[in-house]
């Protein structure tokens, strides 16, 4: 009888200190959308509406820092206040440590501007520019 209370007892606590907690972690699902394909012009809170972006020039790989220029245009009615960054990135595809941060424009209806940056790294391989509504 005693060896059966031990057993029973001996298995509450193995079954209590097993974890419920999923393989994959709690509660984050897998980006079904891969990194490469990711935009690189980001429009947030609603000004992928109101802006278009012509073809980016980026400079040749043999030239260090990357230099990008990524031309665009505001299709609303009015004057648009934005803020934009870019974002560069290494080989890996992970964020540089020294990143610019956000910059102020002004962009008029149907005119052109240009949205510039170098990075800050000899490594960078790749970039992300994001534009956001001026705060």
């Amino acid at each position: 009888m005693k060896q059966i209370i031990f057993l029973l007892a001996l298995s509450v606590v193995i079954m209590g200190c097993q974890s419920t907690e999923p393989a994959g972690g709690i509660g984050v699902k897998a980006d079904s959308l891969a990194v490469g394909s990711y935009p690189q012009i980001v429009a947030l809170e609603g000004l992928s509406k109101v802006l278009v972006a012509g073809a980016p020039v980026v400079s040749p790989p043999t030239i260090k820092p990357m230099y990008v220029s990524v031309p665009l245009r505001s299709v609303h009615k009015s004057t648009l206040n934005v803020q934009y960054r870019f974002e560069f990135s290494d080989v890996q595809g992970r964020p540089l440590r020294s990143q610019q941060g956000w910059h102020f424009t002004t962009l008029e209806p149907q005119m052109q501007a240009i949205l510039e940056a170098g990075a800050m790294s000899l490594s960078a391989v790749s970039w992300r520019l994001q534009i956001r509504p001026a705060r």
